[in-house]
């Protein structure tokens, strides 16, 4: 097998740095699976920049064409998610819905400075929660519909809980998700949208100031996205890492200060220490001091190093060793505990898709999961 992660590693940087550089040479000096290559770094977010490092590398012009005709439809389509945000920021603004958006387009000219450097599929909008239902109305009147039909049950909980609603337009083909939190209830976030709002920043985008996430909350926010989804992807890793090098002027203290109010300092941490260690993010003394004093994350930042070297991007590391990251990057006791317990007993999707049952009986579902869990995994497993 051909060094794919270790391609894909040396890859993740906006600017070559000439010791990975170098040491890229010397692997394209191998035989690579360029197809799957490509696809892979497709896959992690990276196309944009490791068309860079392939032509600087010196990659022929034959190898290198296909890299740089995708990154040309990144750059395309990013600009036209672009246009579509403000568009959709505009409508929203003139129904009193003063959506905040972060991550897509915002993220890479923060963290790149440049709008084509990074892949986004969707645009994010946080807009409070008694908003929400008025914000589906404002967007299913532009032409986008949920893609998910609910019951009056089902809603109020994933209005609750979830804090997440997707919507899609088949004209445009663009996907757009409304958050009204962070993470989930099950990670216990305590992080305030209010504060956050009255935090935040704005960036000239398409010939418009749009309102932006502040830096400390933003790195935050990517921290506790990431670790959710285990940092089955390089691209949240070069998020981290490349916002860290183009912003000296992240006050740290306040950042740690934040994580821990938010109930997600190790989240945070976690992240920065991906960051320092697989791709070289510069960190202040005091953020490394507290990543060398927390005793779970040698075991955490280990889990997500074998599963990038062992996993595609859109993997899964399986119920019961992701229930166990989860846990572990928690930063307390009772959090740890009531993620368990969510877990065991708080009705999801699947749930729904597997038993469907109407928005009366939906106390039901708190006794069939546990049990369609346990025989999925338990008899289940033990029977194949």
């Amino acid at each position: 097998m051909y060094p794919r992660t270790e391609l894909l590693r040396r890859m993740a940087r906006l600017e070559p740095d000439p010791q990975d550089l170098q040491g890229l040479r010397e692997l394209l000096q191998g035989p690579v699976d360029w197809e799957d290559l490509l696809r892979s770094a497709d896959g992690h977010a990276l196309v944009p920049l490791a068309s860079r490092h392939l032509q600087a590398a010196g990659v022929s012009p034959e190898v290198l064409a296909p890299w740089k005709a995708r990154a040309q439809d990144v750059a395309r389509q990013n600009l036209f998610l672009a246009k579509t945000l403000v568009e959709i920021l505009g409508v929203l603004e003139g129904k009193g819905i003063h959506a905040l958006p972060y991550k897509g387009p915002l993220l890479a000219l923060c963290a790149y400075g440049d709008l084509g450097a990074r892949r986004f599929v969707d645009l994010d909008l946080l807009v409070r929660q008694e908003e929400v239902g008025e914000a589906v109305s404002v967007l299913t009147s532009l032409g986008y519909a949920l893609t998910r039909r609910m019951n009056r049950a089902q809603e109020d909980a994933t209005l609750k809980h979830k804090g997440e609603r997707t919507l899609f337009s088949r004209n445009s083909r663009v996907f757009v998700d409304l958050h009204w939190r962070f993470l989930p209830s099950a990670f216990s976030s305590r992080l305030s949208l209010d504060e956050v709002r009255r935090r935040a920043g704005s960036l000239p985008l398409c010939g418009r100031a749009v309102p932006t996430l502040s830096l400390e909350d933003l790195l935050l926010v990517l921290c506790m996205h990431g670790s959710k989804h285990y940092w089955l992807r390089w691209g949240w890793l070069c998020d981290v890492a490349e916002l860290v090098r183009r912003h000296p002027e992240i006050r740290w203290e306040a950042l740690l200060d934040l994580a821990r109010s938010a109930g997600a300092e190790r989240m945070l941490l976690l992240g920065l220490a991906l960051a320092r260690d697989l791709l070289a993010a510069p960190l202040e003394e005091p953020v490394a001091a507290r990543i060398g004093a927390d005793p779970a994350l040698p075991w955490l930042v280990g889990r997500v190093r074998h599963w990038l070297a062992t996993l595609p991007a859109e993997g899964d590391p399986g119920l019961w060793e992701g229930h166990r990251f989860h846990r572990a990057m928690l930063d307390r006791a009772v959090d740890r505990g009531r993620y368990s317990l969510e877990m065991a007993l708080r009705p999801t999707v699947t749930d729904w898709d597997a038993i469907p049952l109407p928005s009366s009986c939906y106390l039901g579902y708190y006794a069939l999961r546990p049990l369609r869990l346990g025989f999925k995994y338990g008899l289940g497993g033990a029977a194949r």
